[in-house]
Order: C-alpha cells, then structure tokens, then sequence
C-alpha cells in the first residue's frame, strides 16, 4: 500500500472542536490527535511525564521554556492569529537554534501541512512547462512575419524547388558585321527602323553627305 502524502491531507475533528473549542493553549493538543503528529517528539515525552508528576502537571503550561531545555525534535506555535496558528517541527540543538523540519497550519479547524520548497518548485516548473508547450503550438499555427514581410510555409520541403530557365532569347545585332544577309538585319528590327533604313539604302551617297558625315 502507498504511503499517504501528508502534504496532501486535510484533517479537522470538529467534535472535538465543538467540546472543547480552539485556542492557542489548547491548539497543540488538537494538533496531537492529527495524523501529522509525531509521538517520538519531546512534546510527547513532557506529556507523559506530566500525567504521572504532579510537579510537572503545574509546568505543563510553560511548555515552551520546558521545551528549551531538551535536545531532539518538538512542536511549537510560532504564530498565532485569530483562527489561525503556525506550527513549526524543528530539532532543537540547544536553547537558542533550532532547525525547522516542516511546518503545518490551522485554519479555523483545518489542518494542513506546508508542502517544501522542492515540491512547490516543481509543480511551478511542470505548470510553467505545460503552459509553454500550449502557446509554442498556438504560436505555430499562426501566420509569422519577419523583418521582410509574410512568410509562406512551405507544406513539403523535399519537394525540388523550380529553377528559372537558363535559355534566355537572343536578339541578333542588325548592325553585327559578322551577321549573314541585309535582309536577316532587317527581319530584326522594327517596323519603323526598316522603313528609314530602307530609305537611306535607296538613296545615293553623294560627296555633300560624306562631307557632313565627317
């Protein structure tokens, strides 16, 4: 069988509540009927002695500076508020450290242990993970823009792309010495390139024309 997560558990007795109310001289004793209750602690150990010792029953209400004086583990309320008290596990070294173990809460009549600082980073982590993974896939299937403007996906990146034809059309030089006929030069011009050029052929050359060439 599992062990139960304490840092999941909710405990309350609210007969006991109802019969003896709940304050803060009485609220380490509903703590010890909880699950979260330790009987090795010293807290456990001044109660017995206590119910057999007289002289420690009158003393059983300084239970803090009783508690000061012994080594190991104890209980203590380190807050106490309307309705609301912090209770500290600690393992006292001697009467001025004391190292905290876990930390439990009552409110109202509810119980409740603090969870440690490991759990609280990884329920953190993994939330933060999730809610991540959910804007990373929402951000995909939107459009994206660069600096250059839209951006199409491309559906199958394998596929080659199409290369610009190579073949570009030649246009032959009418004037190119190295050219076949006069009548090729002329097929290559316009319409009205050939009609001037057909005028100037037609003609004679005279010397007053060579002489303006010049």
């Amino acid at each position: 069988m599992d062990q139960v997560q304490l840092d999941e558990v909710q405990w309350s007795s609210p007969e006991w509540v109802q019969m003896f109310g709940l304050r803060t001289d009485n609220v380490l004793e509903y703590f010890a009927l909880s699950p979260f209750y330790d009987r090795s602690t010293n807290n456990e150990v001044l109660k017995m002695q206590s119910n057999f010792n007289e002289q420690l029953q009158s003393r059983r209400n300084n239970l803090h500076e009783e508690l000061k004086n012994m080594k190991g583990m104890e209980y203590e309320v380190s807050t106490s508020e309307q309705d609301f008290w912090v209770i500290k596990k600690q393992d006292r070294q001697n009467s001025t450290i004391a190292n905290v173990v876990a930390v439990y809460f009552v409110v109202g009549q509810n119980i409740y242990q603090s969870p440690s600082v490991y759990n609280v980073l990884i329920s953190r982590l993994l939330a933060t993970s999730k809610y991540l993974k959910t804007a990373q896939e929402i951000a995909q299937s939107m459009p994206r823009f660069t600096s250059s403007g839209y951006v199409y996906d491309i559906n199958d990146a394998n596929d080659p792309k199409e290369k610009p034809s190579e073949k570009t059309e030649s246009c032959d030089n009418p004037f190119d010495d190295n050219d076949g006929s006069e009548s090729n030069e002329m097929h290559t011009l316009p319409d009205r390139n050939k009609h001037i050029l057909n005028q100037l052929l037609s003609k004679p050359f005279t010397s007053n024309q060579r002489a303006t060439s010049k």
